[in-house]
């Protein structure tokens, strides 16, 4: 009796296996480059630009004032950011900015809709129309803040923060409390 040839796959099942695997590793390059990642506290995601209302690209760590900064990510759209944002843009009007600034940044946002929704014409906006400042910070969802001290991330607010409570109000209390040459 003579052996059996050994079978080989038919030509279009390579051709598909070779289509997948090509797809597959696009697919987890494309993954590991625009995935979201958290901003550990220490890193430094404050390069890039945001664009002002004029419709300008401003660099980020240009209008990140004070010796720390609130980097705040919302939307007019963004159903959580519509309890938050009132606490936060009073917050942001008792402070004076020299020790802490907070920047809000509209994340894909219409212009007129996120200064209608912010309701302060004296504080200034900001907008991220491609989430790629956020990204930068790890934002993946609104709204979320990212305290800046020296162009790094000190602390993260994720979801819709209660600023009037005592407790978040202590945990930025170091630099509000004291001169900005002084602050850590």
């Amino acid at each position: 009796m003579e052996p059996t040839p050994a079978r080989s796959a038919p030509p279009h099942a390579a051709g598909r296996a070779l289509r997948f695997a090509a797809a597959a590793a696009v697919a987890a390059a494309l993954l590991a480059v625009f995935w979201p990642h958290s901003a550990s506290r220490g890193s430094s995601p404050a390069g890039g630009f945001l664009i002002d209302e004029a419709q300008r690209p401003v660099a980020l760590a240009s209008v990140a004032t004070g010796e720390a900064t609130l980097v705040h990510f919302w939307a007019s759209w963004c159903a959580p950011c519509q309890f938050e944002l009132p606490e936060l843009v009073a917050y942001a009007r008792e402070l004076d900015g020299t020790q802490l600034g907070v920047l809000f940044v509209a994340v894909g946002d219409q212009p007129a809709a996120a200064r209608r929704f912010l309701g302060n014409d004296a504080l200034p906006l900001f907008f991220d129309p491609a989430w790629e400042i956020a990204h930068r910070f790890g934002t993946g969802k609104l709204p979320e803040t990212h305290l800046l001290v020296a162009g790094k991330v000190e602390r993260s607010f994720i979801g819709a923060t209660r600023w009037n409570d005592p407790d978040v109000r202590r945990s930025l209390q170091k630099w509000t409390a004291t001169p900005a040459s002084a602050a850590p």
